[in-house]
């Protein structure tokens, strides 16, 4: 392979393992996942679950238009801006009306369109690998604004909060378009003008608290209205939606099989989306834990958390039109995360300057300037350790991940020039000092001298252990 030869964005160029680690995914139920990754416990989640059936956030003009613009694409990147007008209308909402939202960590919190843009790779990865290209992002409103100013389009993987992608499979939603609206009281459409055919009444999205702050768009809908009790979950168990059968409905009321269309489908879904994965703590030189991905397949959507034990992704399927409450209210639990729910280090442990705290300047590109007390082995002395640049990752998306730094110390022992070696590790292995001080006793050469060690935290705390819990 040539060293500037670029693979596109497919299948084929996904890790083996990928695949493999992706296909044993651990499933759980959905209140389970939002409540240990995104720390929403699931009485809250109903809450707002209901809240959002009541105000009927469904009847927004943003939201209405969306979802005729998402089902009426002929294509997948038709799809991208309607799903990004959706969720951005909704992260506005929560923000005003849902108990427990208010300010966000991340106040500026965006979902942008990414698809067709490559993001950045890291200089170790220059001139290797695939070109990667996620749909869409949630990143920080600062670093879009940054990237306009500078005229530039790529965002780094250090920048992704959350990578969506989206599989454009059946060609023809728009039975359930209609079936949506029907369930909840607003006229049908023409097929043809997509214009309602019932005489509507003009109704306001309810706005409970700061009405100014979120203005309420008027939409023409029908009279009825929508329970409370329609906001109970229908969604459909793990089968990928991929490898079923595509059917649509005629204007007869008549089932009919949709043809595949092969170049829309450049790969499942969810293998691509555990690629993004490994790119995103693979090329964030050792900043994140975990990362998290939403896999959509037409309006099914699952949600997937990755870390070094292994992947967990939702049971359900959760369908944008049948469980659009559920899906309402997880984006907004995203948007309240803090950094450690994103994936950052311990700052307890890891500690950011002085000058970047956190929540202002996560996501970090690296660890630099990042400090970490050690303690030397002979006199319990204690160590201030800065971290310098990076020097090396290797990642895999389970399993095994390490990354060096250089480091600067203040201790006045220590004068050679020194790396930290962070590394995960199962945690029967025999510890690597331990290894290198067998390997030195049995005469073997060029070994690296071990000035400190630490064992910092275990990956079955945190979400992991809400998930052990449960």
């Amino acid at each position: 392979m040539k060293p500037e030869y670029l693979a596109d964005d497919t299948k084929e160029t996904v890790d083996p393992y990928i695949l493999e680690d992706v296909d044993w995914a651990t499933r759980a139920p959905y209140e389970v996942w939002v409540e240990a990754v995104l720390g929403l416990p699931q009485e809250r989640l109903q809450e707002w679950v209901q809240h959002i059936a009541e105000n009927e956030w469904y009847k927004d003009e943003i939201i209405q238009m969306g979802m005729i613009k998402f089902i009426v694409a002929t294509e997948e990147t038709e799809r991208y801006q309607p799903f990004v007008d959706i969720a951005n209308r909704i992260l506005e909402l929560g923000k005003v009306q849902l108990s427990g939202a208010g300010a966000y960590p991340l106040d500026d919190i965006t979902i942008v369109r990414n698809d067709p843009t490559y993001l950045n790779r890291i200089p170790e990865h220059s001139g290797l690998g695939a070109k990667r290209k996620p749909d869409l992002l949630a990143v920080r409103g600062r670093k879009v604004q940054l990237l306009e100013e500078a005229d530039d389009k790529a965002f780094d993987w250090s920048d992704i909060l959350l990578f969506i992608e989206m599989k454009y499979w059946n060609q023809n939603l728009f039975h359930n378009l209609q079936a949506w609206r029907s369930q909840r009281g607003l006229p049908k459409l023409d097929r043809r003008t997509l214009l309602p055919v019932d005489s509507p009444e003009e109704v306001k999205v309810a706005s409970t608290e700061e009405p100014d702050a979120v203005p309420s768009r008027t939409i023409r809908t029908g009279s009825s209205m929508m329970s409370a009790t329609a906001a109970e979950l229908h969604c459909s168990f793990a089968s990928d939606y991929i490898e079923s059968e595509a059917v649509d409905i005629d204007d007869s009321g008549n089932y009919k099989k949709l043809r595949r269309n092969d170049e829309s489908i450049r790969a499942v879904a969810k293998f691509q989306a555990g690629g993004y994965a490994l790119e995103t703590v693979a090329c964030s030189y050792g900043t994140r834990l975990f990362t998290t991905g939403l896999v959509m397949q037409d309006d099914k959507t699952s949600l997937w958390y990755y870390d070094a034990c292994g992947v967990i992704r939702t049971k359900e399927s959760l369908s944008l039109f049948d469980n659009f409450e559920q899906i309402a209210a997880i984006l907004v639990a995203f948007a309240c995360c803090e950094p450690s729910q994103w994936g950052s280090l311990p700052p307890n442990i890891v500690k950011p300057p002085r000058s970047s705290p956190y929540p202002k300047s996560f996501p970090p590109n690296n660890l630099k300037g990042y400090t970490l007390e050690m303690t030397l082995p002979e006199g319990g002395n204690k160590v201030r350790v800065t971290l310098q640049d990076p020097i090396f990752t290797r990642y895999s998306l389970t399993g095994r991940r390490t990354f060096l730094y250089a480091i600067k110390t203040n201790s006045r022992k220590l004068r050679k020039p020194m790396v930290a070696k962070f590394s995960y590790q199962v945690t029967t292995r025999k510890r690597e000092q331990d290894i290198l001080e067998v390997a030195r006793e049995a005469g073997v050469g060029h070994l690296p001298e071990v000035h400190m060690w630490e064992d910092f935290w275990t990956m079955s705390e945190g979400v992991r252990a809400i998930f052990f819990d449960r």
